[in-house]
């Protein structure tokens, strides 16, 4: 419990109110001012400090970026969101610490914090930096709230638009996606379901792993749960990302065959491709466990890519290209949204307008084809007026 004094005293004719207090660590401060004609004004000026004392109203004063970030993260996110969302936080304040981490919070302002998202956004992939970004802002908006801050310093910053390689590759092009498929059947009938399955139905791959065949009610697919990887403990079975992921995908013909020869590969030998399915799992791991954290699909993934002689891309590329299919082949964008789980209709049309070459390039065609035929229509109309 911190300690407060209040004193006050009389300096060359005017009045004075000390307070000092001592917090949690032992360690003591002093807030004071001078200037009151009377005692009585400095007193009744010293209790409102020692109130904001015993409020925390200093405690900015007192803590790094560092320790605000480590506070902020123990007393709002842990334990409060999803395993993989908890360590997007924690990658985000590894990142900030050794930059401004020693600097007191309410030291940081606009400008210092600018001059860090500059930094990291030559080292950083875009999307990255502004992954990061979002986590800061939310930081620093709640210490405002609290009053640790009295505005944002990530509020208004500016994110380089500088063309990175590494955000290119977001999905497989139309022409590319014949040649993964026919690449992926040559890793075996597993690996050929998984991709094909995922590519499919936009599944995060945390979904596509805790998959059981309880969950397959032909032609449906019920997402439930996720399979979530934990560094030296091993991949367990966690609550979907958010309420919307818990959703039921019907399949599409095609795919639902594909699914229904696995099921039937595993019904009729039950050690399918050397493994025994004790969990019930449409595609397990050793023994029958999941597999260790997202590697075995990434793996698949990469080498499908490289049989391919496609750029490579990453777990998440699968479910973007599905977005833009979907999209594409000109479905309604609750429908999408509520298939692919998003908690916002925002964010599956972000994806759509975000990650597609084709889409500029069609959408540039179509447009040259019209104008082609309007001012041809219209010239020849005007030849024969």
């Amino acid at each position: 419990m911190i300690q407060v004094k209040l004193t006050t005293r009389n300096r060359n004719g005017a009045w004075q109110y000390r307070v000092r207090y001592q917090d949690e660590n032992g360690t003591w401060h002093e807030k004071s001012k001078g200037g009151f004609k009377r005692e009585r004004e400095a007193r009744q000026e010293g209790q409102i400090a020692t109130r904001k004392v015993e409020d925390g109203a200093y405690q900015n004063e007192r803590i790094t970026v560092s320790a605000y970030l480590d506070f902020w993260f123990d007393t709002y996110k842990k334990d409060k969101l999803a395993y993989n969302s908890q360590e997007s936080i924690k990658r985000a304040i590894k990142v900030i610490k050794p930059e401004i981490g020693h600097l007191l919070l309410d030291k940081l302002n606009a400008i210092t914090y600018q001059k860090f998202i500059n930094k990291i956004a030559k080292k950083y992939a875009q999307s990255t930096v502004r992954t990061y970004h979002a986590r800061y802002h939310d930081a620093f908006k709640t210490a405002v709230k609290i009053g640790y801050l009295t505005k944002n310093p990530a509020a208004d910053v500016v994110i380089s638009n500088r063309e990175d390689n590494r955000d290119k590759k977001k999905i497989l092009e139309l022409s590319e996606i014949p040649k993964f498929i026919t690449a992926a059947k040559t890793l075996g009938q597993k690996a050929y379901t998984a991709l094909f399955l995922d590519l499919n139905t936009g599944l995060r791959c945390g979904e596509l792993i805790a998959l059981t065949w309880d969950d397959y009610e032909e032609p449906y697919l019920s997402i439930n749960k996720t399979a979530v990887h934990r560094t030296h403990e091993g991949t367990f079975i966690d609550q979907p990302k958010t309420k919307s992921a818990y959703r039921r995908i019907k399949l599409d013909p095609t795919t639902n065959e594909v699914l229904k020869a696995w099921k039937s590969r595993q019904e009729t030998d039950n050690d399918a491709d050397g493994i025994k399915n004790i969990r019930n799992l449409i595609f397990p791991g050793e023994d029958g466990v999941y597999f260790s954290s997202h590697l075995t699909v990434r793996f698949w993934i990469r080498k499908a890519c490289e049989f391919a002689g496609i750029d490579h891309i990453s777990t998440h590329s699968l479910r973007h290209t599905h977005t833009v299919l979907e999209m594409d082949a000109g479905a309604d964008i609750k429908y999408v949204s509520k298939r692919l789980g998003h908690a916002k209709e925002s964010t599956t049309i972000g994806i759509y307008h975000h990650v597609s070459e084709h889409i500029a390039d069609e959408s540039a065609k179509r447009y040259d084809e019209f104008v082609g035929q309007l001012w041809g229509n219209g010239t020849q109309k005007d030849e024969k007026s």
